[in-house]
């Protein structure tokens, strides 16, 4: 079984070995309910997936969670995210393992997305891969010689915290400028609100059929697909940022792929065609011909697809067991 931890859903999915999802399940959960609130919806959500198969033979291997926060590797514990940082670490594994019995592993949501392209996505066959989440935050996941690169304490491919600039906005991790704060979804959806307000003409209000507060990322794309000039250049801006923060990536570690998955694949050649700009003028030529940046194909299920990796790869390792 994997679960998809976001910031305001849950998602219970069941595959089997080959990765083909037998069932699924969306929870959306309120960030006002609580910690413990948040464990027992994680816990009733996962036996109601496996009640599902009570009598017809089904054995799970255990439990992935792909989650919206940074992982302790210790003990399975998560920050869930930093807008919740009132709830402090969350035990998910242990909560899950106590009270249903079976063996759960924990990474983070685009560690675990990058799992997902590794074994059943476009990453596959690749040794050397970056995934790129972008949906309410920006996250990445790194594959180094086919494996999953998590760092020494857990944390590597924190991609949205980039410093980009030392006068931006405050991000919700406390620092100043980070990339999130200007490619996140909210934050593109934020900006066509200040513009408006500022009194910039365009027709992203009457295409989203509303004031401000009804702008959602879908008219502004649908604004920037009928050429209005606002919508057209903040899709721009963000492919530059993401761009430049591409190129960093490209320099350092040489990927031959680069996936990006999230609700910002939605904006297409918008945004990629400016990040492939960027990196044309400013990576090295040498890593810049040999890596190739593409759009997921798994949609919303990469880090619950992912997360259930490693219990197979354990299976695999040792069937006995």
């Amino acid at each position: 079984m994997g679960i998809e931890a976001r910031k305001d859903e849950l998602l219970f999915l069941v595959s089997d070995l080959a990765g083909d999802v037998l069932t699924q399940k969306r929870v959306p959960f309120d960030k006002k309910v609580g910690k413990d609130a948040f464990l027992t919806l994680l816990i009733q959500g996962a036996k109601e997936q496996i009640d599902v198969f009570k009598g017809k033979e089904k054995k799970f291997l255990g439990i992935g969670i792909g989650a919206a926060g940074l992982v302790n590797p210790d003990d399975g514990s998560v920050a869930i995210l930093s807008h919740l940082s009132n709830w402090g670490s969350v035990p998910v594994k242990k909560a899950l393992e106590e009270e249903i019995g079976l063996k759960v592993f924990v990474h983070n949501l685009a560690a675990a997305a990058a799992l997902g392209e590794s074994w059943y996505g476009l990453g596959r066959g690749r040794k050397n891969f970056l995934y790129l989440s972008v949906t309410d935050g920006v996250g990445g996941g790194i594959v180094i010689n086919g494996r999953l690169y998590t760092g020494a304490s857990g944390t590597a491919g924190e991609f949205g915290h980039i410093t980009v600039d030392d006068h931006g906005p405050v991000c919700t991790c406390g620092n100043v400028g980070c990339l999130e704060t200007f490619i996140s979804i909210p934050s593109i959806i934020e900006s066509a609100r200040k513009s408006l307000s500022d009194g910039v003409s365009s027709a992203i209000q009457e295409i989203a059929g509303g004031p401000d507060g009804a702008i959602t990322f879908t008219a502004l794309i649908e604004a920037a697909r009928r050429e209005d000039k606002l919508a057209y250049k903040l899709f721009t801006d963000v492919g530059r940022y993401l761009g430049e923060g591409v190129v960093s990536l490209v320099n350092l570690l040489n990927p031959e792929l680069i996936v990006i998955g999230g609700d910002l694949v939605q904006a297409g050649n918008l945004i990629l065609n400016p990040v492939k700009d960027v990196l044309k003028r400013q990576a090295l030529e040498v890593a810049r011909k040999s890596v190739e940046i593409v759009f997921s194909e798994l949609g919303g299920s990469a880090s619950a697809l992912g997360s259930v990796v490693p219990l197979i790869e354990e299976f695999v390792a040792s069937p006995l067991d």
